[in-house]
């Protein structure tokens, strides 16, 4: 194959549409940063002798025959595919699709289910042809040189691929340290409007800037598929310096911080949150992927609230303390409560997340956690979930360990969050699951009070089509006003 004096790079978000359109769900789609990074980087190392296309399934592609029309139209020799564990099934049609469309092509997936899924991902002829474990930016630099230079991509760190039928791993690729020394996502590429016609990361039908202040985690809860444990932080300067770019350039208000834990650091989060206070811009600010809330003092959601906060998603999982130390997420509840309702009276709208099916978690464990939610402000939205297997976690070791019927928990790990799926436990039967996932709708989301002021909070900071369409998304049928959520059933 011969070297290229120009490269094309089709990027991908193969996140795709969750639910049959026909049936008339809302659609679902955040703003891709994540691959915008890789197209900045690209742009950043290469200028003109890399022409970059992103295209995210739900937003620019409406069906296989489009999706084929834009490979064909853009011929580029390198494709990359993220991927998440919820939408697998489409990133291997995807993967599948490039391999037949562009045999010529360079196909490569990223994204956090190659930490646990590779052998889905590249197993046979048709599967990517590497998958990149870790940070992309230089990862992408570094393939798209070794495609200028005719060099094998293979010898690179922190790659996974397959050799004879059996997947090879490089040594690790060290964690990018110098976050700031990463460009800004380049939004010119994605088209802001048509985003803004579909629900997002923040519920809202809005243009979103999609914040990442800090990679990794340092904790180790036994359930989580973030595998990076190398936690990094961006200064307070660089995040506001791209705050203010997305809003200069595009228009952009409304702001998602989609850092693991956004305040590990309470010292820096308060230092961003003052800089934005102190910027004469009216912003509103979200923290859907969820804050820790024991370590969330009144102060730090004081100056959340002040610097714009609308959304706070707090995962508290579960309320028994013996799970707590077993699943190693170890949650002060009592702090928790606390500080939960304390944010609710604040005037902000709070999402409590809970989870149904730890190993070894009994019944009256489980009626534990619907008694605590009982003691907490209403949550917007009904953000209960069947706890998931993930590949590579040790949740998953747990399962194999006790000969939990793997398989099923597979496919449940690879549905999409409020696709309720109820394997049964070591401690729970099928049956015992899903009469706590009707209790927990009947006596804590659908409580008629807690209900009530759930959506007029939910009203106060959001419009009443965003409104409907959530409830759509979470609940699977259509709402024609707010009276009709009041009265389901």
């Amino acid at each position: 194959m011969s070297t290229p004096e120009k490269l094309r790079v089709l990027l991908i978000d193969s996140l795709g549409h969750l639910k049959n359109p026909s049936l008339g769900f809302p659609k679902y789609s955040t703003v891709p940063a994540g691959l915008l990074y890789l197209a900045s980087s690209l742009k950043e190392r290469f200028g003109n002798r890399v022409e970059t296309k992103v295209v995210n399934l739900t937003v620019d592609i409406s069906s296989q025959k489009e999706l084929e029309s834009i490979m064909r139209d853009f011929s580029p020799r390198l494709v990359g595919i993220r991927s998440i564990v919820a939408f697998l099934d489409y990133t291997r049609d995807v993967i599948e699709t490039a391999r037949k469309v562009l045999p010529e092509a360079l196909v490569v997936v990223g994204g956090p289910s190659t930490w646990g899924y590779c052998e889905e991902l590249l197993s046979g002829t048709n599967g990517a042809h590497l998958g990149v474990i870790g940070d992309g930016e230089e990862a992408i630099c570094q393939i798209a040189e070794s495609l200028f230079s005719g060099s094998s991509p293979c010898e690179l760190d922190g790659i996974v691929y397959e050799d004879n039928g059996e997947l090879k791993f490089t040594p690790p690729r060290k964690p990018i340290a110098d976050l700031d020394s990463i460009p800004f996502p380049d939004y010119s590429l994605v088209d802001l409007d048509k985003y803004a016609s579909h629900l997002n990361y923040c519920y809202s039908l809005r243009k979103i800037g999609a914040i990442c202040s800090s990679r990794g985690c340092p904790r180790h809860c036994i359930y989580c598929s973030n595998l990076d444990k190398d936690y990094r932080v961006r200064s307070p300067e660089n995040v506001l310096k791209e705050m203010y770019q997305l809003h200069d350039k595009f228009g952009i208000v409304d702001f998602a911080f989609t850092d693991y834990n956004f305040h590990v650091d309470v010292a820096r989060a308060e230092e961003i949150l003052d800089l934005i206070i102190s910027w004469d811009v009216k912003v509103n600010l979200y923290y859907p992927g969820g804050i820790r809330a024991d370590t969330t003092t009144e102060r730090l959601v004081d100056k959340m609230v002040k610097a714009g906060a609308s959304w706070i998603t707090y995962a508290v999982e579960t309320a028994s303390p013996r799970l707590q130390k077993y699943i190693r997420k170890n949650l002060d509840l009592d702090k928790a409560r606390h500080i939960i309702n304390y944010t609710f009276d604040r005037g902000v709208n709070v999402l409590n997340t809970f989870m149904f099916g730890f190993p070894t978690e009994t019944y009256e464990e489980a009626r534990l956690t619907i008694d605590f939610a009982k003691t907490l402000c209403p949550s917007v939205v009904p953000a209960v979930f069947a706890a998931r297997f993930f590949k590579g976690t040790q949740m998953h070791q747990i399962a194999k360990e006790k000969n939990l019927d793997v398989e099923k928990i597979n496919r449940a790990a690879k549905k999409f969050l409020t696709e309720i799926d109820l394997p049964p436990t070591d401690a729970m039967t099928g049956r015992e699951l899903r009469m706590i996932y009707l209790e927990y709708f009947k006596e804590i989301f659908l409580e008629k009070n807690r209900l009530k002021k759930a959506l007029e909070r939910h009203l106060e900071h959001y419009t009443i089509e965003e409104v409907l369409t959530t409830y759509h998304f979470f609940l699977g049928r259509p709402f024609r006003s707010i009276d009709e959520i009041l009265n389901y059933r």
